[in-house]
């Protein structure tokens, strides 16, 4: 069986993304030995990129290829940023069954487009988002 401690992701997704573009990175199986698993295996990974919801985080698909990686695509619509003006990161969480790989979870920077309140979301110094000058 695939094992989790083992099983790695890699890709420019997991570190650095633009905002609102479909950002992708690869999940790789290894079984409890240490090998790559084999293709015909299917693993039910689960992936959540954190804050979620609409305009922020969200997984737009994991696709099993066939070679046995998984392509993993998302989107952030916003840059986020605490109080200081300093980017905060998304948190990127991928776990097979209950398990987090190896590395889970990730940070990506998400790199602002133009400047614009639409796209944008401030987080006081505790990490309290801030949108319309109200606490969320």
């Amino acid at each position: 069986p695939t094992d989790a401690t083992f099983t790695f992701a890699r890709g420019p997704g997991l570190t650095n993304a633009l905002a609102g573009d479909v950002a992708e990175f690869s999940i790789v199986p290894m079984d409890q030995g240490g090998l790559r698993q084999i293709p015909t295996v299917q693993d039910d990974f689960t992936v959540v990129v954190s804050p979620t919801g609409s305009g922020f985080g969200q997984v737009m698909d994991v696709l099993k290829k066939s070679d046995g990686t998984y392509t993993v695509g998302y989107r952030a619509e916003r840059v986020l940023f605490f109080s200081n003006g300093s980017l905060r990161p998304y948190r990127i969480d991928v776990t097979l069954g209950s398990s987090p790989i190896k590395g889970s979870p990730f940070f990506a920077q998400m790199a602002p487009g133009p400047a614009s309140a639409a796209t944008s979301i401030m987080f006081t110094n505790v990490g309290e988002p801030v949108l319309d000058g109200r606490l969320l």
